[in-house]
């Protein structure tokens, strides 16, 4: 039953993103809502991580996908690093340091400041302009 509702919440746990997400619903939840919450982490992962060689952003890093084929909010948060590059034109605002989350990028009109693992961001197939 795909619509079914837990009588007794749910608890689980996955590895993604290189960390350990756990969830803890107390309420009574949909199974397939708790399974969208795991898949949407799953999703940014394979859109934003720097560490996977296959996610969008390593690969728009090498060259070998083109921006405009790029997810919509990968396009959004290269042109907001873009707006931030012309405030503030002295720092260097690489799409890391943004945001990991697009919809916390959305949220906040400043960067949140995440850890970097490489100092080259600017991938070869963008050229700096908004889409």
């Amino acid at each position: 039953m795909p619509n079914s509702v837990s009588s007794v919440g749910v608890r689980r746990v996955e590895g993604i993103m290189g960390t350990v997400f756990s969830l803890d619903v107390r309420d009574a939840v949909a199974p397939a809502a708790v399974d969208a919450f795991f898949a949407r982490l799953r999703d940014a992962d394979a859109t934003f991580s720097t560490y996977r060689d296959d996610s969008e952003i390593s690969r728009l890093n090498r060259g070998e996908l083109a921006l405009v084929d790029t997810d919509p909010a990968v396009r959004e948060i290269l042109a907001r690093c873009v707006q931030l590059r012309k405030r503030i034109p002295s720092a260097a605002v690489p799409p890391t340091s943004y945001s990991r989350s697009p919809s916390s990028a959305r949220r906040s009109p400043t960067p949140t400041r995440t850890r970097r693992r490489h100092s080259r961001w600017a991938p070869a197939a963008w050229t700096g302009s908004a889409p």
